[in-house]
């Protein structure tokens, strides 16, 4: 058992740094076709890894495996989304360093680690996809150099599919969260719903304020932790008026932060 948790913390720094490799290697302009390609590659080999690693340890659970996934492709959206070399650079030192440490504590399900990992995931996912919302609102405005398909004589919205990919984002995230929760799957996957539903929509009426995607992303994630919290105590049946207003505070902090901080623009 020791030799196997030692190997595992040098394929933990071998992952993160082959991280490190299929973002340095595959952002160049313009191949973003490879890079997709790298990524569901470098997801497939790490989860068949992980997979045979929890299973010796006795902890498999899908849920790991979709949470960790859901951690990569938030480091990579908010590395596309960074304006600068410098900020890239300084982000990708610290990703190496999480991605290390989720990948080596990857069989542990504390609930401080459990909420971190949720937060951070989510919060580069749905500055995701609020960012690919305000950048490419529309088919016309993706960059040709994504497929080289000559269709762009079409003339529709993507919002609808961003709120499709809200949706599918909020339901893992929240599902994954409550995977360690001691109730039946029916009653995890009712909340994930609900809760991804009122994800959506919010996502949907947030596109009328005029705010900076970071600061959207910001307050749909604060909202969103604010439910996914409760409904978590609420499973445990340890739900009190001082645990709603606690995280009453935090989420309506983090909003007028957002708010507070973010360049406002003018709706065209």
């Amino acid at each position: 058992m020791t030799t196997t948790i030692k190997l595992h913390k040098y394929f933990a720094l071998a992952l993160a740094g082959a991280f490190l490799a299929v973002i340095e290697i595959f952002t160049a302009w313009p191949v973003f076709r490879f890079l997709f390609l790298s990524v569901v590659l470098f997801l497939v080999l790490a989860n068949y890894y992980n997979r045979r690693y929890l299973v010796a340890q006795q902890k498999y659970t899908p849920w790991v495996l979709v949470r960790f996934s859901l951690l990569v492709l938030a480091a990579i959206a908010i590395y596309l989304l960074l304006p600068t070399a410098a900020l890239r650079g300084l982000f990708l030192l610290s990703a190496f360093f999480v991605i290390f440490a989720v990948e080596f504590m990857i069989g542990e399900f504390a609930e401080n680690l459990l909420i971190n990992e949720t937060l951070a995931a989510g919060f580069g996912l749905f500055a995701g996809v609020c960012g690919a919302a305000q950048y490419f609102p529309d088919w016309q405005s993706l960059p040709v150099y994504l497929w080289h398909w000559h269709l762009f004589d079409w003339q529709f919205s993507l919002q609808p599919f961003y709120g499709a990919v809200m949706f599918a984002v909020s339901l893992l995230l929240a599902r994954s969260f409550f995977e360690f929760v001691p109730r039946p799957n029916r009653d995890k996957w009712v909340a994930a719903i609900l809760l991804s539903l009122f994800s959506s929509e919010l996502f949907w009426v947030s596109g009328f304020l005029p705010l900076h995607f970071s600061a959207l992303a910001l307050v749909l994630l604060s909202i969103f932790y604010f439910m996914l919290i409760l409904t978590y105590y609420h499973f445990f049946h340890t739900l009190t008026l001082k645990k709603i207003q606690y995280h009453l505070a935090l989420a309506v902090a983090a909003c007028f932060i957002a708010i507070l901080l973010t360049p406002w623009t003018i709706l065209s």
